[in-house]
């Protein structure tokens, strides 16, 4: 039976308090539990608006946002047990009316900057921008993340240091589709964008006619297999977990989607697993230019050799 009465409020939020390596885990059990217009949220504790160093803490509040009809003990104890098997804490549980609902989740999104140039706007809020930054419009959280985890902006700011202008991009788990929507307004002429998932295909094309770049964007669904075969990019991008990453190098061919003077971005690498796939760019024929580092996270920025 549900853990509430008809006329009690209709939404319960579950949250988990993780450290920043476990974000990426947390998001990726609850989005699991998400049905319809539920949704996921993610906030990092301390003060946004303070611009000093040590403003900003290392632990996180991921939040999933149910429909109270289904807050049942079967789905505590499935949701539990789901945290506990990837060595994540038991969450904590808020019941909210529909009117908290409506706003809760947007309160933990707020306009960042990354890099020099790029911004990233939740769709009801404005920034105040100089003339020569670039606004991404993103509606967060249903289905994918919001564009603001830290291999998110790093893949952003390699992509605002090495685009150039007339480049063809590949996006490899395009996800919002933020990272091709980034290319073309940094200069690229054009973009592929493919995701296994049908919805991250639905959420970059609306992300794309919502930015008016959906001109100069393809999006597929599928992986490796869904880009036409013997094509090449200036510039490819993978934001995917490692493991995947490894295995594309080791048995996709990766690099040959890259041009031979192109580059390859990499990142959803954790810092401890810089050596792996280290040792997986080296066999595939490609050479670390430089690697970035944001928290736990880095992105590697390779040519061929």
């Amino acid at each position: 039976m549900p853990m509430r009465q008809e006329d009690d409020p209709t939404w319960l939020e579950v949250c988990v308090m993780v450290n920043e390596a476990q974000v990426e885990t947390a998001e990726s059990i609850l989005r699991l539990f998400a049905v319809g217009d539920e949704g996921v949220a993610t906030e990092q504790m301390g003060d946004p608006d303070d611009v000093a160093p040590m403003a900003m803490l290392p632990a996180h509040y991921v939040r999933l946002y149910v429909d109270g009809e289904r807050d049942t003990a079967a789905f505590r104890r499935t949701l539990i047990q789901s945290l506990h098997e990837n060595d994540l804490p038991t969450p904590s549980y808020t019941i909210l009316s529909q009117k908290d609902w409506s706003t809760a989740w947007r309160e933990h999104y707020r306009p960042l900057k990354v890099g020099n140039r790029l911004w990233i706007r939740p769709t009801w809020e404005t920034v105040t921008a100089a003339d020569n930054d670039l606004v991404i419009a993103l509606e967060p959280g249903m289905a994918f993340g919001t564009g603001t985890h830290e291999t998110t902006q790093l893949c952003l700011a390699a992509l605002e240091t090495y685009l150039q202008s007339g480049d063809q991009l590949l996006d490899l788990g395009c996800g919002s589709g933020v990272l091709a929507i980034g290319a073309i307004m940094l200069g690229a002429k054009d973009a592929l964008g493919v995701d296994i998932a049908a919805e991250a295909i639905t959420e970059s094309t609306h992300h794309a006619t919502m930015n008016k770049v959906s001109h100069a964007i393809t999006w597929r669904q599928g992986g490796l297999s869904a880009v036409p075969s013997q094509q090449q990019y200036d510039v490819v991008v993978a934001n995917i977990l490692c493991p995947i990453l490894i295995d594309m190098l080791d048995n996709e061919s990766l690099l040959d989607y890259v041009e031979p003077n192109g580059l390859l971005i990499l990142s959803g690498i954790l810092a401890v697993q810089a050596a792996e796939i280290g040792r997986a760019i080296t066999d595939a024929g490609g050479e670390i230019i430089t690697t970035t580092t944001d928290g736990d996270w880095i992105a590697i920025i390779i040519k061929h050799a």
